[in-house]
C-alpha cells in the first residue's frame, strides 16, 4: 500500500487528498474545511492548523488515539507532511504533522488503475478472419444456388404450362397466377427432382439443378407460410382418424 501511494504523481496525490482530507476529519474530528483552489502544501496546512487536529477527544489524548488507528490489524500508514511521502507509523517522529492514512478511506479515494486495453492475439484475429471468410463463402454458395433454382423453377413452369393446360387450371385460371404461386412451383420442382432422380442420378448437374429448384421453392413456401397453415387447418379438419390411431 505504501509504495503504490508513494508512487502517485503529483497531480494524482493532490486529487487524492482533495477525496480524502474531509473524510479524514470526519473520522478524527478535525473541523476542516476544504478550498477548491488550495495547492497540496496548502491543504496540508489547513488541515493541521484546523480546530480538533492534534486535540484530545472524550477524554482520550491525541497520542493514546493515534496507538487506535495504528493497530495492526487497521492496515493503517501514515503520510509526513514535512517529508512529504507515505510511511509505517514507525519510521516517523513528527507527532503532530502526520496523517493516518485508514485503508477504508484510502481505497475510494486512490486513482483508479488504468487498465491496458487486452492484446488480442495474431492468430485469435486471423481463426475470427477465417471463419468469417467461411460464412462469406457459404452465403454465396447458397445464394448462387437459390438463384439457379429460380432461374430452373421459371423454365420449368414456362415450359409445363404450355404444353399441359390444365396445370393452370389445378391452381389458378391464370397462367401469370401459376408462376407466382409457391405451390405449383413446389410440385413442379419435386417433379423435376424425382424425374431426375430415375432417369439422371449419374448427372451431377442436373442433380444440383433439381436440388437448387426444391430448395428456391421452399423459401419461397417459407414466405407463405400463412397460406400452408391454412391449408393444414382445412386438412385436419376434413380427415377423421381411426379410432386405432388415435
Amino acid at each position: 500500500m505504501i509504495d503504490k501511494f508513494n508512487g502517485l504523481t503529483a497531480t494524482e496525490r493532490k486529487d487524492f487528498f482533495k477525496s480524502y482530507l474531509p473524510l479524514l476529519a470526519k473520522s478524527i474530528k478535525v473541523d476542516y474545511e476544504p478550498v477548491f483552489t488550495d495547492t497540496l502544501s496548502k491543504m496540508m496546512l489547513r488541515f493541521t492548523t484546523s480546530p480538533g487536529f492534534g486535540d484530545s477527544y472524550n477524554k482520550t489524548t491525541w497520542v493514546d488515539r493515534e496507538s487506535n488507528w495504528y493497530r495492526p490489524d487497521n492496515d493503517t500508514i501514515s503520510y509526513s507532511v514535512c517529508q512529504k511521502g507515505f510511511f509505517p507509523l514507525a519510521d516517523l517522529s513528527d507527532e503532530y504533522e502526520r496523517l493516518p492514512i485508514f485503508k477504508c478511506h484510502a481505497i475510494r479515494c486512490a486513482p483508479k488503475t488504468k487498465i491496458k486495453q487486452k492484446e488480442i492475439p495474431m492468430k485469435s484475429i486471423k481463426s475470427t478472419t477465417d471463419k468469417m471468410l467461411d460464412t462469406n463463402k457459404e452465403a454465396v454458395k447458397i445464394a448462387a444456388k437459390l438463384t439457379v433454382g429460380k432461374t430452373s423453377n421459371r423454365f420449368i413452369l414456362g415450359k409445363i404450362l404450355g404444353k399441359f393446360p390444365w396445370y393452370t387450371k389445378l391452381f389458378s385460371g391464370k397462367k401469370k397466377d401459376v408462376t407466382e404461386n409457391p405451390f405449383a412451383k413446389l410440385v413442379a420442382a419435386q417433379t423435376a427432382s424425382a424425374v431426375v432422380a430415375h432417369f439422371a442420378s449419374d448427372n451431377d448437374k442436373l442433380k444440383y439443378i433439381s436440388d437448387a429448384m426444391v430448395q428456391d421453392a421452399m423459401v419461397d413456401l417459407s414466405y407463405n407460410s400463412v397460406m400452408l397453415e391454412g391449408l393444414l387447418t382445412e386438412l385436419e379438419g376434413m380427415i377423421n382418424l381411426p379410432e386405432l390411431t388415435k
